[in-house]
């Protein structure tokens, strides 16, 4: 006759201690993937901003996807604050006579639809703006504040936000319907000022980031690595 053997689990089966703690992991997951859902729903966040902070690039996809969905930065009264972290990162963005080069020059402002794909976007941790003129990167300003504006007419939900009436002066020269938006506020230009060094005759082609120091000590702006 065999000899039974009795287990001290009792009637427990041997996944239950397991699927406890498996279950009890998952809620403190589902919350807290929750709250990454509600923050990644306030701004125009990216891939980028989300890896940076620890995130598995699929991981940060899915959560950006879901804070999307909730359509709360698009809605057209949307206006929000968002920090300026203090970093070195500098966003280098393509000039123009009547959009970006205007922006920097009259009004010290600067306004980057949400339309453009991801890398054409400026990341987070941005800190500095810059654009050029003339074959030469010589427009080169701290942000002082950052916005997101879910349409040109937002502005006046904000007017007493900083620089949001140099933002509303903008506005009211542009020929341009604005959507979505980042908004930025500059402070006063860098004494920085290098040629591009590119052979043809034009500007920075799209964004880019760098970091100031490399801005600071480069001959050129060829050649500058992007981060």
């Amino acid at each position: 006759m065999a000899r039974q053997v009795v287990s001290d689990l009792g009637a427990r089966s041997v996944f239950t201690e397991s699927a406890e703690r498996y279950l009890d992991a998952r809620k403190v997951v589902d919350a807290s993937r929750g709250e990454l859902v509600e923050r990644a729903s306030r701004h125009p966040y990216l891939v980028p901003d989300l890896v940076e902070a620890g995130l598995p690039d699929m991981v940060a996809r899915g959560v950006l996807k879901d804070a999307d969905a909730l359509g709360i930065w698009t809605d057209p009264d949307y206006v929000a604050a968002r920090d300026v972290r203090p970093t070195d990162v500098v966003g280098v963005v393509p000039s123009g006579k009547r959009v970006a080069l205007l922006m920097f020059t009259e009004y010290l402002v600067y306004l980057r639809s949400t339309g453009f794909g991801e890398p054409q976007q400026l990341r987070d941790n941005v800190a500095y703006l810059a654009t050029d003129s003339k074959q030469r990167l010589q427009h080169v300003h701290p942000v002082e504040a950052r916005y997101t504006i879910g349409s040109g007419a937002a502005v006046v939900n904000a007017a007493s936000a900083l620089g949001m009436d140099r933002v509303a002066a903008y506005l009211d020269t542009s020929d341009l319907e604005w959507g979505p938006t980042d908004v930025f506020i500059l402070g006063d230009r860098l004494d920085i000022d290098l040629p591009l060094g590119f052979a043809n005759r034009g500007g920075v082609a799209g964004v880019r980031h760098v970091r100031l120091d490399d801005l600071m000590l480069a001959a050129q702006f060829k050649g500058i690595p992007s981060i």
